[in-house]
């Protein structure tokens, strides 16, 4: 039988073990797909039904939220075959790497203010598989498209992909 110290000692754990579990800060993975000289970035643009009224319209990383007790590997994997068709999903799979996490507060949307692990994966394609992937239909967005690095600044990005690519580039 436990002493008084033992059942609040024990008490304590569970109370640690579950602050733990609501202060993980969650997290998101994004791949950027571009050409090995990094000046064409293949993008998926938000169609104007996304749940975030701010992301609406606006380009971001293939990727999305990794799930709990999911390895953020997998979690890549599992949202590039929700977004994109299959062929296209393999092909970037085959060729990535893990660059860098980066932790952001949220700019917009129902959690504005809080802060999210960003966790950055690169694939580099050549350039006709970069534009052979782009004629492929996705299953996720609008549309998915290469956005040369010049013309970046004019199209309307979700704030973190811009705070990535800061980094990255």
């Amino acid at each position: 039988q436990k002493s008084g110290l033992q059942k609040i000692s024990s008490k304590m754990s569970q109370i640690n073990i579950q602050q733990d579990k609501y202060s993980k800060k969650e997290s998101i993975v994004g791949v950027i797909i571009t050409n090995p000289e990094r000046t064409r970035f293949y993008l998926q643009k938000k169609d104007d039904t996304h749940p975030v009224l701010e992301f609406r319209n606006k380009y971001a990383f293939f990727g999305g939220l990794v799930e709990k007790e999911e390895e953020k590997e997998h979690a890549l994997k599992r949202e590039l075959e929700e977004e994109m068709e299959e062929e296209a999903a393999s092909i970037i799979e085959a060729n990535i790497n893990f660059l860098f996490e980066i932790v952001i507060t949220r700019q917009q949307g129902p959690k504005k203010g809080t802060k999210v692990n960003y966790i950055i994966f690169e694939s580099v394609l050549p350039n006709n598989v970069l534009t052979d992937i782009s004629k492929k239909p996705i299953k996720e967005g609008k549309s998915g498209e290469i956005i040369d690095l010049e013309n970046l600044p004019k199209f309307p990005l979700i704030y973190s992909l811009s705070q990535v690519l800061k980094r990255y580039l």
